[in-house]
């Protein structure tokens, strides 16, 4: 496809999990879902546009509850919920992307797994800004969970080819992770 968007997981804006109709246990971009499938499982989930002829277009998705696709410590026990909802939102249009998109869940059972899950993964999109110059933004990470993972999203903008207006680094120059209000420093660098 023509333009800076060439996959079904770019037109994905939103994929959300949502336990019993309120708690949410997924909360993450189609592109982030994507990352971290990649660094769970060290694959990319298989995504293609096709713009030529009538061909179906698709794209997979894998969403972990656990360390990886096949954690036998952790997941998401169904029976310990009344109600568990997959929310999809995408931004594709009817006159430029596709005409309508189907959603099929294909889910992995454990036959032979532990009794019950230790407990399943939470993602979520923590905090997005758009950066400005010189600005410096401080975030208070969430200390009611443990933290397995943190990612650093950084999109430059584009021009009118689709290229690049800046550098990524150029987006998060100066990154200090610090715990104890400060006192412990973690990670002090770049982009």
């Amino acid at each position: 496809q023509a333009g800076g968007d060439w996959r079904i997981i770019d037109k994905i804006s939103k994929i959300q999990v949502l336990l019993n109709g309120a708690t949410i246990c997924k909360s993450l971009t189609g592109k982030c879902a994507q990352a971290l499938s990649f660094y769970d499982d060290r694959v990319v989930a298989p995504d293609t546009w096709r713009n030529y002829a009538a061909n179906v277009q698709w794209c997979y998705v894998l969403i972990n509850f656990g360390r990886n696709l096949f954690d036998d410590q952790y997941g998401l026990d169904l029976a310990k919920y009344k109600n568990v909802q997959l929310q999809i939102t995408n931004t594709a249009t009817a006159a430029s992307h596709f005409a309508d998109l189907a959603v099929s869940v294909m889910a992995f059972y454990l036959r032979e797994a532990p009794a019950g899950f230790r407990g399943h993964l939470r993602s979520e999109e923590w905090r997005s800004w758009t950066t400005v110059a010189d600005e410096t933004k401080y975030h208070d990470m969430p200390t009611e969970h443990l933290l397995r993972r943190i990612i650093l999203q950084a999109i430059p903008a584009v021009d009118a080819s689709y290229v690049e207006n800046t550098a990524m680094h150029n987006l998060m120059d100066d990154i200090d992770l610090s715990l104890d209000t400060g006192q412990v420093r973690v990670y002090k660098g770049g982009l």
